[in-house]
C-alpha cells in the first residue's frame, strides 16, 4: 500500500493528562497491537479503496457555530490516488492527488494558482493522514517514542506514543494515545507552531472488518493540554470499502 508523507496537517487536538506510570512495551509494538484492535494489519493492507463523507463544524471560543464544511472523499491504493469534492456556495470543487501532484477544479475549470494548489494539497494530505490511522504510524518516516501511560482529561487511561517526522525546532509533534486495555486509538494530540490541541475519538464504525473513526472532537488547549474550548466536531460516514480478494 503506497502512502503519502504528511505535507501539513490542519486538524489539531488538545488533552490534559497525568502521568500514571511507564510502560515497558516498545512503541512499535503498541502501534501493532492497536492495528490489531482496529481490524488487523493484513485486513488494512488488503484495502483497495475507501470512500467516506466528512462533516466538519467549527466553533468560536464562545461556542457559536463558525462554519460548516461537507466533503466527499475517495482514496485508492495500489497505486495511491485521493479525490476530495466539496461545495462552497455555488462552487463545486474537486481535488485529485496522484503521484504527489494535485489537480484542482472549480466548477469544472482548472485552478493553477500555486498557493491555492499548495494549500489544497495540504488539506487533502492532512485529511488522509488523520483518517487512515493507526496504520500510517507504521510508515518508515514516522519516528516512534514510547512516553509512558497517561490519563487524559476525560478519564481515559492510555499509553502515549510520541511521533516525529523531522527534528526541526518548528516541526509538528504528534502524541498518540491508545487505550491501555483495548489498544484502540482514543485521542491524538499535536503541537503545531506553538499551539497545542487534541482530537478525541468518540465513536467508531466497522466496515469490512476495519475499525475507523465515526465521531471526533477537537479542542484547543493550554500548555498543559487542558482544554480551553471546543474548536471542532467531525462526523465521518464510510460509504464503501473494497478489499482485495
Amino acid at each position: 500500500m503506497r502512502q503519502q508523507t504528511p505535507f501539513f496537517i490542519g486538524i489539531l487536538m488538545s488533552v490534559v493528562f497525568t502521568t500514571v506510570g511507564c510502560s515497558s512495551h516498545p512503541a512499535k509494538e503498541i502501534v501493532l497491537k492497536s492495528l490489531e484492535a482496529h481490524g488487523g494489519k493484513k485486513t488494512w493492507e488488503r484495502t483497495k479503496k475507501v470512500s467516506y463523507t466528512k462533516a466538519t463544524t467549527l466553533f468560536t471560543e464562545q461556542g457559536a457555530v463558525e462554519k460548516e464544511v461537507y466533503q466527499n472523499h475517495e482514496v485508492y491504493f495500489q497505486p495511491f490516488k485521493a479525490i476530495m469534492t466539496w461545495q462552497e456556495g455555488a462552487t463545486t470543487n474537486t481535488a485529485q492527488l496522484e503521484n504527489d501532484s494535485l489537480m484542482l477544479q472549480r466548477n469544472s475549470k482548472s485552478v493553477t494558482a500555486p498557493k491555492v494548489l499548495q494549500e489544497t494539497k495540504a488539506v487533502l494530505e492532512g485529511a488522509y493522514y488523520v483518517f487512515w490511522q493507526p496504520y500510517r504510524l507504521l510508515e518508515p518516516e514516522a519516528r516512534l517514542e514510547l512516553l509512558g501511560t497517561r490519563t487524559l482529561f476525560n478519564g481515559k487511561k492510555t499509553i502515549e506514543v510520541l511521533v516525529r517526522y523531522n527534528d526541526a525546532p518548528e516541526a509538528d509533534r504528534w502524541h498518540y494515545f491508545f487505550d491501555e486495555n483495548s489498544y484502540r486509538l482514543v485521542a491524538t494530540g499535536i503541537i503545531h507552531q506553538g499551539r497545542r490541541s487534541l482530537i478525541t475519538n468518540d465513536a467508531y464504525q466497522t466496515r469490512k472488518g476495519i475499525v475507523l473513526n465515526r465521531l471526533r472532537t477537537s479542542y484547543f488547549t493550554d500548555a498543559n493540554f487542558q482544554p480551553k474550548y471546543k474548536r471542532a466536531s467531525y462526523v465521518y460516514m464510510v460509504t464503501d470499502v473494497v478489499l482485495e480478494k
